[in-house]
């Protein structure tokens, strides 16, 4: 049957709160590491983040209308007390 996609990314990158905690561990290693010292699947990881962060940021993007909503609502809520 096999995990599915989400229960593994849990796995690697544990809880939400974590999930900071592991890029920066992340970040750190591959700052650290030689490319001549990374497995093969070390270099396949590095080579396909910037596909992942692409996928992250055009997903957020698509939230665009109601982050712009929701600050016209807050500057609204400012000029109310203001």
């Amino acid at each position: 049957m096999g995990i599915r996609t989400a229960e593994l990314v849990d796995v690697v990158f544990g809880p939400p709160g974590d999930i900071g905690f592991m890029a920066a561990r992340v970040k750190e290693f591959f700052r650290q590491t030689s490319v001549d010292l990374q497995s093969d699947a070390q270099r396949r990881l590095s080579m396909h983040t910037e596909s992942v962060v692409d996928a992250v940021v055009m997903d957020e993007l698509c939230r665009f209308d109601e982050w712009k909503a929701m600050l016209t609502a807050l500057a609204n809520q400012l000029g109310d007390w203001q």
